[in-house]
Formats: structure tokens, sequence, C-alpha cells
């Protein structure tokens, strides 16, 4: 199970348009930088504080993911935290105006293994903005809770917010206002807007996918430790029955060399991660070798046609794929 550590609707909504099931878990901590923090060290901590709170709230952490993200808006290398009030929110934006800023947002992945946190930037450009645009939207009560006091918001509120704001101040200026007055432009190259939503969806989706795999290899290397136990424990049964019998039969030695052929696959496929075709057809004429040696005397005669028929056949598959294999060494034939 995957729960967000976050009292933020607008990553509930992210997370949500990846598809992916999740809980909510609402946590609070401490945002004040601390002395000497640097702002890509505060942006690490307080993404990593929160899924460390969401983790105290679970009674079995272990067994689930808790996801948690926080973004830092910085202005001449000063993190520029979310404001107190409509003025101050009007002050922070008449800082921005004008000018380039930084986007920290910070993503992290709690597990039983630990927490991996990662950090994305993007650079983000205001146009000159006129205080009472600044003032207009910062009585929209939008920026209140934004670190910086903006964000890029589609959706119904950027449009009743905009048809506020064009009966005070025109369409041109509401325009520019409905996107929190920013330019996404760096350089002439355009910035992702997904950091300055607040949260790195496309890190967020490869890391979710980085634990699947995880997990999917873990069930994957247990199966084959279970089945490679299984195939030893056998052969070591079969082995010790011959030594108590004090004697070696045609049927027991097929029987190991079944054993052998299925470790050898194992370990193959352990290795290279392909299923070596081959050894399955060996293993299957093996087995039917050994039904002949052990029955014939007691099978009917078309039986014993049509398993010498089937081996025949399997002997001519190995042949194939060994041709097929020597003539296009580069082909994995699996």
């Amino acid at each position: 199970m995957i729960y967000l550590a976050s009292q933020s609707p607008r990553r509930r909504t992210l997370l949500a348009q990846l598809g992916v099931g999740f809980e909510t878990l609402d946590v609070a901590i401490d945002e004040t930088p601390q002395a000497g923090e640097t702002p890509d060290a505060l942006a690490r901590r307080l993404a990593a504080g929160k899924v460390l709170a969401g983790r105290a709230c679970l009674d079995d952490a272990d067994a689930h993911l808790v996801l948690g993200a926080d973004t830092v808006v910085v202005l001449d290398g000063e993190p520029l935290g979310k404001p107190r009030d409509g003025d101050d929110a009007a002050r922070l934006l008449m800082r921005l105006s004008g000018r380039c800023h930084q986007v920290l947002s910070a993503v992290a992945l709690a597990s039983a293994d630990g927490t991996r946190v990662r950090l994305s930037r993007s650079r983000v450009c205001f146009r000159e903005l006129a205080r009472p645009e600044c003032e207009a939207y910062a009585a929209s009560g939008e920026p209140l809770d934004k670190a910086g006091a903006y964000l890029r918001h589609p959706g119904p509120r950027r449009r009743l917010r905009a048809r506020a704001s064009r009966q005070l101040l025109g369409r041109r200026r509401a325009a520019a206002l409905r996107d929190g007055g920013a330019s996404a432009r760096s350089g002439g190259l355009a910035v992702g807007r997904e950091g300055q939503e607040g949260m790195p969806m496309k890190r967020i989706d490869t890391e979710l996918k980085k634990v699947g795999n995880w997990l999917v290899d873990g069930f994957h290397l247990l199966g084959l430790f279970v089945i490679g136990g299984t195939v030893v424990w056998a052969a070591v049964h079969e082995y010790l029955q011959m030594i108590q019998q004090g004697r070696a039969a045609l049927d027991g030695i097929l029987l190991l060399f079944i054993y052998l052929e299925l470790g050898a696959m194992v370990g193959i496929y352990f290795k290279t991660n392909h299923l070596p075709v081959r050894f399955l057809l060996y293993i299957a004429i093996t087995a039917l070798t050994r039904l002949l040696a052990v029955d014939a005397k007691t099978m009917p005669d078309q039986h014993i046609l049509v398993i010498t028929g089937a081996i025949v056949l399997l002997v001519l598959a190995v042949i194939a794929i060994t041709v097929v294999r020597y003539k296009y060494p580069g082909e994995e034939t699996r």
C-alpha cells in the first residue's frame, strides 16, 4: 500500500493522475530553515521529514511505501517560505517581479529498506508585475499556502480567478495573472511545469517503478531458490536410495540426469534471466527415454511407437535450435 504524507490537495490530485492507488496521511512538520542550511538541503530534509512523520503514524510501516514531497522557491540563494498573510504574499510576488528564481522540488520515498530522496530543479522567470496585480492575486487566497506565494494551477479556480481579475485589471493583465505572472523559460528552453505544481511526477513515477521492479525481482529470486533447493533435495534423496539398495538401476540414473538438467536450467536462468529452451527439450527426451527403459516390456506397441516418435521430434527440435544459433549467433533463442 502507498501512503502520501501530505496535506496538499494539489499533490493528491497529481498522484491520482498516475493511476496509483494510495491513501493520505495528514502530517505537519516544522518547516523553519536551520542555521546555515542550504536550500537544497532544506528541500531534501522537509521531504524526508514528512515521510518519516507519515511512517510514525502507521502500525506496520515496513509493509507499506510512504511518499512525500516539498517545494522550495529560491531567490538570490534565499528560500522563500509560505506567506503569512495577503500582505506578505503581495510582498513576495513583488520581490519575484521581473526576475528569475529557482524552484526546488524534493520527493522522498520511504520503505522497509530506508528512505530515498530525489531533487529536481526548475528555473522560472517573472515578467514585471504591478502592485495592484499582486494584491489582487493575494486577495484570492490561493497563494497563502504556496511556497513563494504562487502556483501554476489549471482548472476551475483559475477560471474563476481570471474572471474576477478581468473586472479589476483588464483582459491582458488577467491573462498573465492567471499563471501567477510566471513565464517558464530557461535560456530559451522550456522548463517542466511539474516541479512548479508541487511534485516532480516523472521522478515519482520512476521511483515507484523501481520499487515495483525490486519487489518483482525479489519474488523472482525467491522462486528460483525454492525450485533449485527442491531439485537438489530430490536428487540427493534419489542418490541415497541407490546407496541403500546397493545398486544403480538405469531408471535411477536417468532420473539423476533429469535433476541435473533441471538444476542447470535454473542456474542459467538465474545468471542470464533467459529460459534455456534446449534444456527443456533435453529433460523431455530424458524423461521419455526413462519411460521406455522402465515400462517398454509391459507397454503396448503403439505406445512405444508414439513415444519413440516424440523423442525423434524432440531431437530434431534440438538440432534445429543448434543450427539457428550457429547461423545467427547474434539472435537470442529462448
